[in-house]
């Protein structure tokens, strides 16, 4: 089966495109927009870890930079999410919530700007790539998606995003 056709590798690019999608036009009810945030953050964190594995080849082709999100598009997301929450985007985190109770630790203060920003730009670009109907960017938008970005960096801004939209959806 086609990585294109693996049903968890459909499921990502949907919850992937779902969450997209939240910050590229005005919510309805801006009052239930952080619920909606929490449901599409969820979903696409949970398909997360059903991706397929893939072996990067030397001669897998990279997502092009040209499908990058640009840095004004980054601010949009950024500045949407801002103007949506206001002060409520900010809350208080851990960067690191294993550190024993004795540690010299303080919380920071965090905004989900910031986190959602970050997520919709790690996974915006796999989903450009997978539009262009090229087949040989598959197994770098898999990898990209589900291994690089998901462990060390968009799957750390969900975990602390979908703490923080807990408790302004409920």
């Amino acid at each position: 089966m086609s990585i294109r056709h693996h049903p968890d590798t459909v499921a990502f690019k949907t919850a992937a495109e779902r969450y997209c999608a939240l910050f590229e036009s005005e919510p309805a009810d801006a009052s239930q927009w952080p619920e909606a945030v929490l449901s599409a953050l969820a979903q696409l964190y949970a398909a997360a870890f059903r991706l397929p594995e893939v072996d990067i080849e030397d001669d897998t082709l990279d997502i092009p930079d040209a499908l990058d999100v640009t840095d004004d598009e980054r601010r949009s997301v950024f500045g949407f999410v801002q103007d949506i929450l206001g002060l409520r985007e900010i809350y208080w985190a851990y960067y690191d919530p294993s550190e024993p109770l004795d540690a010299d630790v303080q919380p920071s203060l965090d905004g989900l700007a910031d986190d959602l920003d970050g997520i919709y730009g790690d996974i915006k670009p796999g989903i450009r790539a997978w539009e262009t109907g090229n087949d040989a960017f598959l197994e770098a938008i898999i990898f990209d998606w589900g291994s690089v970005l998901f462990h060390c960096h968009w799957g750390l801004h969900a975990v602390s995003a979908m703490r923080a939209l807990h408790t302004l959806a409920f």
